[in-house]
Parts: structure tokens; sequence; C-alpha cells
């Protein structure tokens, strides 16, 4: 009898559990890598270079939706960055 209540106690609890409305949150920041070449594909030299970033609606262009402009440091080649964590992604960006 007790193993009953033990089995009917934890099949409640999970039940409760399971009606429990889950929020999530869009993330506000995405990260990107890349690599920057010269129009031969090798690697620009190592230094600090202006990029802009934009998102667009549609695939061939027009208007931008978001743009932002930083200085990253190049290394090989190689960057990363977030973007979003300076200019913040309009609420109509999804």
């Amino acid at each position: 009898m007790k193993q009953i209540n033990l089995i009917l106690i934890v099949t409640l609890f999970v039940m409760l559990i399971a009606c429990v409305p889950v929020q999530a949150q869009i993330p506000q920041i995405i990260s990107y890598q890349g690599v920057l070449t010269d129009s031969s594909g090798t690697p620009r030299p190592d230094g600090i270079y202006t990029f802009t970033f934009r998102l667009y609606g549609d695939s061939s262009g027009g208007s931008a939706l978001w743009m932002e402009i930083k200085d990253i440091q190049i290394k090989r080649g190689l960057f990363s960055t977030r973007l979003g964590d300076q200019t913040s992604f309009a609420p109509t960006i999804n």
C-alpha cells in the first residue's frame, strides 16, 4: 500500500511539473566567426579592422533592418565577435 501511495505521489508531482508553462527568451546576441581574406583567398595580416554588419529582410537587399559597426582584432585572418552587443536588435527582428 505504501508503495502504491509513493507511486501516486510521484506521478502527481511529475504531472504538476509538466503543466507549469515554460518561458524561454530568444537570445539577443549572436556569436559570429569568420576568416577575413583578400581577393585571392589569402588571410589578411594581423591587426584591427573595421567591420560593418547588416541584416536585411529580403535576400535581394533593400533597406537594412539592423546595422552594427565595430573594430575587430584579426589574427591569422580569423575573427570572432558578438552581434547585437553594441546595437540591440529591434523587437521586430526574429
